[in-house]
């Protein structure tokens, strides 16, 4: 399959060109966001479709096997240099090369390529002779050997990083973000392979399917990268990289910074179970749960309007043009604000059916289901700030400033850590205080970035900011209040049942197709409530959202 083939299938689609926009706008940024969303979403219900075919293919016996610990671990190294990291790298360097020749860009960008590919080759075999040295110690270790089959694919999983952070810099945007979409099909053709095997050898071939699927993964987002060498390089040229060279040198400050800056938020990650298993012991597989469903519109929302935002911030940089870089990031803080509040809105109302779709039916009691609730809701305060900090952190980047953000999130993890001993050693605070400890150190790095970006320049959470906030909230509580009644009356849901103190039964749906019909049918219902009231406010954000215009529901003149 060739790019073009790609890019007619998308474009038939209903997807528009690739580069349209030879220009950066706020519509340009908008459209950037929306097509790594859809790409996203694409992915994650390819993700849905592999976990699901995992359970009914190979059981629930495989879960505990040697192979979901390996791939355990390869999604570990992978936060550390995944697209984020790679993105705040790689992008402010590439524009700024490519403000002065794009010839130079290209250079930079093959060195950067076979440096990296000649890199992780070594570290991989160290680490692969590392591996079978401790599978001779540790025999009992039954994971090793399927660590040394999968880690292979740590090498192609770092190379298509480096090409979405390329092809952004392209304005391609949908290509990188459906990428995973090819490593969840090849997971799910080799599960239809194994069946009927034994478990030692399914185990075998699902991990070298893995490396199989992040080849197909890099080689997708590989051919949109060649036509950028094509027409900026060379054949000769491309063959004769320049290893290691200066301009690769600058990249190490970027990337070791924005590794200590993750190593933080892992370790917080790592210790919030454990403060949580000190309080409760059934404590950790609720905080486990609610950080599942929250993750979701970070990665969907979040980190699109991260990718979406930090090329046209660069390039503002390095045009010297400060005003258009303040009109991108208000932008950009002004969606994330809408979108943030709706969501968080949208978790409290509607966070006990997604908790009971997602992870529940019979086995899901409705006590158990409710610390999971109040666990999300200590989360779901955190969207709004966490969001508008990747928003901050990529105006540092595009500035090139990496130690603010870095030291920002050492602060706000330590904050985290002292919040979680005085909730849970002192105040002996359930599970749901963790959660709320994490939220608070989310706000926590979002004042420490915003006090030195508004360090003698103009406010930049002015108060048309605050104005589109207080708008959108107030939308999302009348639709809110109108899903509350309807729930609590007509379909006698328990928690709202239980708020207005009616009498009722405190069972959640055991039928999957019942609760996502009634999920859907209240999520419709809150949408159009929530479009309504931010046609009759005003709220472009939310409208823009949506697709829809005020001047589309408008009378038109007749014709003269």
């Amino acid at each position: 399959m060739s790019f073009s083939v790609v890019r007619a299938f998308l474009s038939r689609s209903g997807f528009k060109s690739f580069r349209e926009e030879t220009v950066d706008s706020a519509k340009s940024i908008k459209n950037a966001a929306s097509r790594t969303l859809w790409g996203i979403i694409f992915s994650r219900l390819s993700g849905l479709v592999r976990n699901l075919a995992l359970k009914v293919f190979l059981g629930p016996v495989f879960f505990s096997s040697g192979f979901m610990v390996s791939f355990g671990f390869l999604n570990f190294f992978r936060r550390f240099f995944g697209e984020t990291t790679m993105q705040a790298g790689f992008v402010p360097y590439f524009e700024k090369l490519r403000s002065h020749t794009p010839h130079l860009a290209a250079q930079f960008y093959r060195d950067l390529l076979y440096s990296l590919f000649l890199l992780l080759v070594l570290l991989a075999g160290f680490f692969e002779l590392v591996l079978y040295l401790l599978g001779l110690v540790l025999p009992s270790w039954e994971f090793l050997p399927y660590l040394q089959l999968i880690l292979p694919g740590l090498i192609f999983l770092c190379l298509y990083s480096l090409n979405s952070s390329l092809l952004q810099c392209q304005k391609i945007y949908f290509l990188p973000a459906v990428a995973p979409l090819f490593f969840n099909l090849t997971w799910i053709f080799a599960l239809l392979f194994l069946r009927g095997r034994e478990i030692c050898r399914q185990t075998e071939l699902l991990s070298l399917a893995v490396v199989l699927g992040f080849f197909l993964q890099w080689l997708f987002t590989m051919f949109p990268a060649f036509k950028f060498f094509q027409e900026y390089l060379k054949k000769e040229e491309f063959f004769r990289p320049r290893l290691f060279s200066g301009e690769l040198r600058a990249l190490l400050k970027p990337i070791f910074l924005g590794i200590i800056g993750v190593s933080a938020m892992q370790l917080n990650t790592f210790l919030d179970p454990l403060f949580a298993r000190i309080a409760d012991s059934a404590s950790p597989v609720y905080l486990w749960y609610a950080s599942r469903v929250f993750q979701l519109p970070m990665v969907l929302l979040g980190v699109a309007l991260f990718g979406a935002v930090l090329p046209p911030l660069a390039r503002a940089v390095e045009n010297n043009e400060p005003e258009v870089f303040r009109v991108f990031l208000s932008f950009a803080i002004k969606r994330s604000v809408a979108v943030m509040v709706s969501a968080t809105f949208f978790l409290f109302v509607f966070g006990l059916a997604a908790l009971n779709l997602f992870f529940g039916y019979a086995n899901f009691s409705f006590p158990a289901a409710l610390h999971t609730l109040y666990c999300l809701w200590g989360f779901g305060l955190a969207l709004v700030p966490a969001a508008l900090v990747l928003i901050s952190a990529a105006a540092f980047y595009a500035k090139r400033n990496y130690f603010v953000p870095t030291m920002a999130a050492i602060l706000s993890v330590s904050l985290n850590l002292l919040l979680n001993l005085l909730f849970v050693f002192v105040f002996k605070f359930q599970a749901v205080w963790v959660a709320l400890a994490s939220s608070g150190s989310s706000v926590f790095n979002l004042y420490l970035l915003v006090r030195v970006m508004q360090h003698g320049h103009r406010p930049l959470l002015d108060i048309k900011i605050v104005r589109v906030g207080l708008k959108t909230a107030l939308c999302n509580l009348g639709a809110a209040l109108i899903v509350f009644l309807i729930s609590a009356y007509a379909f006698q849901d328990p928690l709202f049942c239980l708020f207005l103190k009616r009498n009722c039964h405190l069972v959640l749906p055991s039928s999957f197709l019942f609760g996502l019909g009634r999920f859907a049918l209240l999520a419709v219902v809150y949408l159009a409530v929530l479009i309504f009231l931010a046609y009759l406010l005003n709220v472009e954000e939310i409208l823009e959202t949506a697709k829809i215009s005020r001047r589309s529901f408008k009378k038109k003149p007749p014709p003269v």
